[in-house]
């Protein structure tokens, strides 16, 4: 009786080891069965219109570039940093992109090269408008920005330390010096494709004379600067204001400054689509495009100092502030809007603060 019993236990013994490790291969084979249809190099061309939060988007990028390959070997994602006038003469030349990382201003380039998304979706349905035309998906979000105003404590002690927008041109002031020297309002950069005034909604509001810098080419830096210099009572800044100002002020270089975020819209979004090109690419493109806005993905973005559109992903701070004003839902223009357009929504906004 042993003697069967130890025969039949031998025969289970083998059958187990013979159809285990088959059921392990069709596991793993149904697990990678998506990128068997493709190996090869997928080039991502990224494109910034806008300053971003501290750090590199582009290395961002490379970093999820490393991540996704590992997962579907036999894969490469090649990230090119490319500005808006590269991009246009690689256009003109015929070159070809499988993927693309691009904002306002950029996307009306890029409109007629890309295709609609058909994967699942996990951004926020206010900033995935941006990305739509038609009513089809074109364009997934994958971080973004937003404005906030910036004052010393010098100034906003004079208003029980609250910065209302609507009176962006009334916290001009006169320093207690021998010569009484008048500081103005505001300080505000632009980028070319940017509305910061938008976001503060001036409606009917008119700008005094000499109350805010109303030079156009006045970049988001030079603001900065102006502000710290103690040039201007207020500062019209983003998101890399905000990381610039927490900086500083860890390193004891600035005096305390309160910031009052400004929620309801942004234009500092960044979206990635994928080409319609080449269909043999396109379900590992889309995939790349998913795996890029997943949360394991977007909780990086603190790493730049970026906001996810998926989810929130700051517990405290200065950031932490800006991410409960931008999670209201948020007024973004269409990333493929023509440049006449945004131009003229521009010089609208213009129109009420004196330009």
């Amino acid at each position: 009786m042993k003697k069967y019993k130890k025969f039949f236990a031998l025969i289970l013994f083998l059958v187990f080891m013979a159809y285990v490790p088959l059921f392990v291969f069709e596991k793993l084979q149904g697990e990678n069965v998506q990128t068997q249809t493709y190996k090869g190099i997928l080039n991502l061309w990224h494109i910034e219109t806008f300053e971003g939060g501290s750090g590199s988007r582009a290395e961002f990028l490379k970093k999820r570039a490393i991540e996704f390959e590992s997962k579907n070997k036999g894969v490469l994602v090649s990230v090119q940093t490319y500005s808006e006038e590269q991009l246009l003469q690689k256009l003109s030349q015929g070159d070809k992109f499988d993927l693309i990382s691009f904002s306002c201003g950029v996307g009306c380039e890029v409109r007629d090269f890309v295709s609609p998304y058909t994967k699942s979706v996990s951004v926020r349905d206010d900033l995935l408008q941006g990305g739509m035309l038609d009513g089809r998906v074109y364009a997934l979000p994958w971080a973004f920005g937003g404005y906030a105003l910036f004052a010393t404590d010098t100034v906003v002690v004079k208003t029980n330390g609250v910065i209302v927008a609507e009176k962006l041109f009334d916290y001009g002031y006169n320093k207690k010096d021998k010569h009484k020297t008048k500081v103005p309002s505001l300080a505000v950069g632009f980028a070319q494709y940017t509305n910061p005034f938008k976001a503060v909604q001036n409606s009917g509001v008119v700008a005094k004379k000499d109350e805010w810098s109303n030079d156009l080419s006045t970049t988001g830096y030079q603001a900065y600067q102006a502000f710290c210099d103690g040039k201007f009572a207020l500062l019209l800044g983003t998101q890399r204001d905000l990381s610039r100002v927490e900086l500083k002020q860890s390193q004891g270089k600035m005096q305390n400054v309160v910031m009052q975020c400004v929620g309801g819209y942004t234009d500092l979004v960044q979206y990635v689509a994928y080409s319609n090109n080449n269909d043999q690419k396109a379900e590992i493109s889309q995939m790349f495009m998913q795996f890029l806005t997943n949360e394991k993905s977007q909780q990086k973005l603190t790493s730049i100092q970026m906001f996810s559109p998926v989810m929130e992903i700051y517990s405290g701070g200065l950031h932490l502030q800006m991410q409960q004003a931008l999670a209201r839902v948020t007024e973004t223009p269409n990333v493929f809007s023509d440049k006449q357009v945004l131009n003229g929504q521009k010089q609208k906004t213009l129109s009420k603060v004196g330009i």
